[in-house]
This record gives structure tokens, C-alpha cells and sequence, in this order.
């Protein structure tokens, strides 16, 4: 059984939210541009020649089931990839807050980069990482992804947690550390029919 509400965005945007970061950027829900069904969530970042620093755009729920989930996938589809000077690429995001971690951190997190660099991004304490592809995206075709998750927290932070305070997952398109001096930075992805949940029930396994 999906552990998502409303995978495939056919219902609005409830009850997606911006990723849980300061300054973060929405998704907007699309009818234009989706894999199956009649929506879509679509991200969108972008930057002028002297604009600095990092953007998140995403689309994040918290999930409410008991039972962590063994995998989470779906499909992303690219329609403009100009990094400009950044370090632009896709990811999704499982958070854990709380758990019977064996550190004092409240947070963590494994991030699993879809496309876009060829090593971790950031470094961040909370989080680690799985590089499931470091080329840079296709665009204009819909691209399948998917990753035990449940086996990633217990190979980056020694256990998947049997309890938490809450449990997100985000999809999201970033850019970090642009630098002044290059041309524009435009990124456009959307992403469709998202599972997480145990992998047995996974709808998006190819035949």
C-alpha cells in the first residue's frame, strides 16, 4: 500500500507542502505535463547573472503510517536544465525527526541525488548520501528512479528508526553555490506517480 496521499497529484496539492527549508519554493501542480492521470507536480528554479547562493524548489509530505517504508519511487521528467554557473540537480529527501538513534542529532536524513552531480553536494551533519545517477538529466522523456530506503538508513546511520516524531519525504530541484558571472540558471522538472511503501507493493517496478 502507498504510504503517499495523492502520488500522483490529481487531486491539487493537498496535502504536499514546500520542503521543510528556509526560503523554499513550492511545487505547482500541472496538467500539461504528466505521465498518467491529469496531474503533476511541477518545480521550477531559476536565477539571474548576479544572483548568489541556493534554491530549493520541492514538494514534501509527512507520512503517517507506523512502519518505515522499504522503497520509495516514481518518475521525474526534465523540460529546461541550464545550470548557469550552479550546481543544479534532483533529489528526494527521507527525514526522520526523533528515533532511537544512537547520536544526539534530532534529525536525520538520507538524501538521494536523481541526477545532476557527480559527488555529495553538501555536507551537512544531519544528512547523507546515495548518488543513484551523476550524469546530468535527460530531458524531454519521463525517467524512472527508485531506492530501498529503509536498507539506506540502516547502511548510513545504523538502523532504520522503529519510531519517530515524524517521518517526511520531499522531491525536490536545487541548485547550490552559484557563483556571480555566468549566464542565467533555469531548471524546470516535474514529477509523477510517487510511491513509498513496502516493495512488494511497488507500482512502478518495470515489467
Amino acid at each position: 500500500m502507498n504510504r503517499l496521499a495523492n502520488p500522483g497529484f490529481e487531486n491539487g496539492d493537498t496535502p504536499w507542502i514546500a520542503p521543510p527549508e528556509p526560503d523554499s519554493i513550492s511545487f505547482a501542480v500541472s496538467d500539461i505535463d504528466t505521465r498518467t492521470g491529469a496531474g503533476s507536480g511541477g518545480l521550477r528554479v531559476s536565477a539571474a547573472p548576479g544572483e548568489t547562493g541556493s534554491r530549493v524548489a520541492g514538494a514534501s509530505q509527512e507520512i503517517l503510517a507506523s512502519d518505515f517504508p522499504e522503497v520509495v519511487s516514481g518518475y521525474y521528467r526534465v523540460d529546461d536544465w541550464q545550470p548557469g554557473g550552479a550546481t543544479v540537480y534532483l533529489q528526494f529527501v527521507v527525514e526522520v525527526v526523533g528515533g532511537n538513534f544512537a547520536d544526539s542529532i534530532g534529525v536525520h536524513e538520507v538524501r538521494f541525488v536523481i541526477a545532476g552531480v557527480q559527488q555529495e553536494p553538501l555536507f551537512l551533519p544531519r544528512a547523507r548520501y546515495v548518488l543513484l545517477d551523476r550524469a546530468a538529466p535527460k530531458v524531454d522523456r519521463w525517467t524512472y528512479f527508485a531506492y530501498p530506503v529503509k536498507k539506506a538508513f540502516e547502511t548510513r546511520w545504523g538502523i532504520a528508526p522503529a519510531a519517530w516524531q515524524r517521518l517526511r519525504v520531499s522531491f525536490e530541484l536545487r541548485y547550490e553555490d552559484r557563483a556571480t558571472g555566468f549566464t542565467d540558471t533555469l531548471a524546470t522538472a516535474h514529477y509523477d506517480d510517487l510511491y513509498a511503501g513496502p516493495q512488494i507493493d511497488n507500482p512502478n517496478r518495470p515489467d
